[in-house]
């Protein structure tokens, strides 16, 4: 089964009856240019059959992608173009896929400029831009509608060290109220050029209660951007993986698997990938092995299969 568009990096959604989304990225066209992909598609995991679903009206990349309401899916922010609204794939029974998009405007809130997310355990999304009015929490609307919330940071509480807005960063909920969040990069110039924009340099979490931010736990990971992570089997544990040492995850790839524990600020465990595997995928099994899939650098021969990593610790 394969998907109906070639797509590298696209987002990645699942719903609560394990259905899982997969939507945009970027191809590679025969002149090797690259475009933005708009098309979705749905991947059964029970019978494995893929679906193509309607292509949103805009194509994006590294771009906000969550499930809420059980069924629902936002699509916001990332590299599309700057127009201000945000889409919602829903299911219908009018259309043959049973699914639909529908646009919506959030106000004054930028989703344009928002980078990345992460949803809470109480179903409230939080998301980072490149500013104050792209950074805040997204609130589904409690009846179903599309009366939806979207509420800015409290900049003026927040320490100034730790007003900055990377992109590519990896946001981890801690609990209902806190995410944390390290890696990625900065923009600082603006200049849409990822070639020289400085690590992100900081760790923070964020209280979607107060709306504040503060100095977050510091386990001193390799530089990432794009990685993604999973909740390891013990305790304030998760692993990282994939993604890129810079943003250019195609060229530079990162090849580390870090386990790490946030309650003592250390990587316990570190190991190198059997090969470069841009635009990898990785997930934590219910025995704490790690499996990494996907991936392949350009000019390298084509290699099936993925990797599988088992933590030991003395």
């Amino acid at each position: 089964h394969f998907l109906s568009a070639s797509t590298v990096n696209p987002s990645l959604a699942r719903t609560d009856d394990e259905r899982l989304i997969v939507h945009g990225g970027v191809t590679i066209l025969p002149d090797q240019s690259t475009a933005l992909v708009a098309s979705a598609n749905q991947i059964n995991a029970a019978s494995h059959i893929v679906s193509v679903l309607p292509a949103s009206s805009r194509g994006r990349r590294n771009h906000c992608l969550e499930s809420f309401d059980g069924t629902r899916v936002i699509a916001v922010g990332g590299r599309s173009t700057s127009a201000q609204l945000a889409e919602i794939l829903v299911p219908s029974s009018s259309d043959p896929s049973g699914w639909t998009w529908q646009t919506f405007s959030p106000g004054a809130f930028q989703t344009h400029n928002i980078q990345s997310c992460a949803m809470t355990e109480d179903g409230r999304l939080f998301m980072e831009g490149t500013g104050d009015l792209s950074t805040g929490t997204f609130t589904p609307d409690p009846t179903g509608g599309n009366n939806h919330s979207f509420q800015t940071i409290d900049y003026s509480q927040s320490p100034l060290e730790t007003l900055i807005y990377p992109y590519g960063q990896m946001i981890i909920p801690l609990d209902s109220s806190r995410v944390w969040m390290a890696g990625g990069r900065q923009d600082l110039d603006q200049d849409g050029n990822f070639a020289n924009d400085p690590p992100s340099g900081i760790t923070r979490e964020f209280n979607l209660d107060t709306m504040v931010f503060s100095q977050g736990a510091d386990p001193n990971l390799s530089e990432r951007s794009w990685g993604y992570w999973d909740p390891w089997i013990e305790a304030d544990t998760y692993v990282v993986a994939c993604g890129g040492v810079d943003p250019n995850v195609e060229a530079n790839p990162n090849t580390l698997v870090e386990v790490f524990n946030l309650a003592t600020q250390e990587v316990m465990l570190a190991a190198s990938l059997d090969r470069n595997r841009p635009g990898c995928n990785m997930n934590v099994l219910d025995d704490g092995t790690i499996l990494i899939t996907g991936g392949h650098a350009e000019g390298d021969g084509v290699t099936d299969g993925g990797a599988i990593l088992v933590p030991y610790f003395d």
